[in-house]
């Protein structure tokens, strides 16, 4: 078989940039610094926290996105000019996160004529991720990375499983980043 010739780190430039630009609007962050991470190192520590998970496929790729997060962290990362933050307004915070990331890489993709379906964003335990199937797929590409922020750690992760190879050249012509539109959130 043919392998598509696919720029990847180009690809993950760009994911890394609209994380960036969300996570910097959410959190009311100045700066936002994206540590990648290695998963196998990280594992033991994920599984103790909750994660929210948007799911965008379609019958040629299906993407993940999810972020791993501690409400007892959280609450010092959620910008204080929110109040008091009670878990459940936590949960449907990191709800509108996913969503609002999730929307901007299909929005991206519709960009490069790929259409992708968005499920609702979900909250559950990390623990659950090990109940979620594994996609049959040609080609899989994956990335995490690590945000600090008051000496608090969330991380978001991204899997990309691909069927079919043409989708490869395409997401060489996707530029998630070119739109700098305003984010608005709540």
């Amino acid at each position: 078989m043919e392998e598509a010739i696919f720029n990847e780190d180009k690809l993950w430039r760009q994911i890394e940039e609209v994380i960036s630009r969300i996570i910097s609007q959410y959190m009311e962050m100045e700066s936002v610094n994206l540590m990648p991470v290695n998963m196998a190192d990280l594992k033991r520590k994920l599984f103790a926290n909750f994660v929210s998970i948007i799911l965008l496929s379609n019958e040629d790729i299906t993407i993940y996105v999810r972020t791993y997060y501690n409400y007892r962290d959280l609450k010092h990362i959620i910008p204080g000019s929110l109040g008091d933050i009670s878990r459940e307004f936590s949960e449907n915070y990191m709800k509108e996160y996913a969503n609002t990331l999730g929307g901007k890489i299909a929005s991206a993709f519709e960009q490069g004529n790929v259409s992708l379906l968005r499920s609702f964003p979900l909250i559950t335990s990390s623990f659950s991720e090990y109940f979620f199937r594994r996609e049959e797929s040609e080609y899989e590409i994956s990335r995490i990375w690590k945000i600090t922020e008051n000496e608090r750690d969330i991380y978001c992760k991204i899997d990309m499983f691909i069927t079919d190879m043409s989708v490869m050249e395409t997401l060489n012509k996707i530029n998630i980043s070119k739109s700098n539109e305003e984010i608005d959130f709540l």
